[in-house]
C-alpha cells in the first residue's frame, strides 16, 4: 500500500502544475505559464519532498527498517493542504453565517415597516 501512495504523490506533483490557484487578490489564475511559475516557486519543493520515495532510496543504501519507516513520515508535509482546506471552510462557514444574520435582520428589517 506503501508504494500506491507514493504513485499517487507523484500523479499528484504532476497535476499541479495544470491546476488553477488563485493569487493573492483572489482571482483564479487560468495562464499555464503563471501556474508552472507559482507552483514551482511556491509548493513544489514541499510536495517533491513528500513525493520523493525516501524509503526506497534507504532500502537500496540498505538501511534498516526503523530508519525506513521514520523516513515515511516526510510524507506527513501533505497534512498542510488538509489544514489549508479546513480554514478555508471554517471561513466559508464563518461567511455563511455572516449572510444568515444580514438576511435575517433585512426580514426583520421588513417586517417592522
Amino acid at each position: 500500500i506503501c508504494y500506491v501512495v507514493d504513485a499517487f504523490l507523484v500523479i499528484r506533483v504532476l497535476m499541479r502544475f495544470f491546476v488553477t490557484h488563485e493569487n493573492e487578490k483572489h482571482a483564479t489564475v487560468h495562464d499555464p505559464r503563471a501556474i508552472r511559475a507559482y507552483y514551482l516557486s511556491h509548493e513544489f519543493p514541499a510536495d517533491l519532498a513528500a513525493a520523493w520515495p525516501h524509503d526506497l532510496v534507504a532500502l537500496a543504501l540498505g538501511n534498516g527498517t526503523m530508519a525506513v519507516m521514520a523516513l515515511r513520515t516526510i510524507k506527513l508535509i501533505n497534512v498542510r493542504y488538509v489544514i489549508r482546506e479546513y480554514r478555508n471552510f471554517e471561513s466559508r462557514k464563518s461567511d455563511d453565517s455572516l449572510l444568515v444574520g444580514l438576511v435575517q435582520y433585512i426580514l426583520l428589517v421588513l417586517a417592522v415597516v
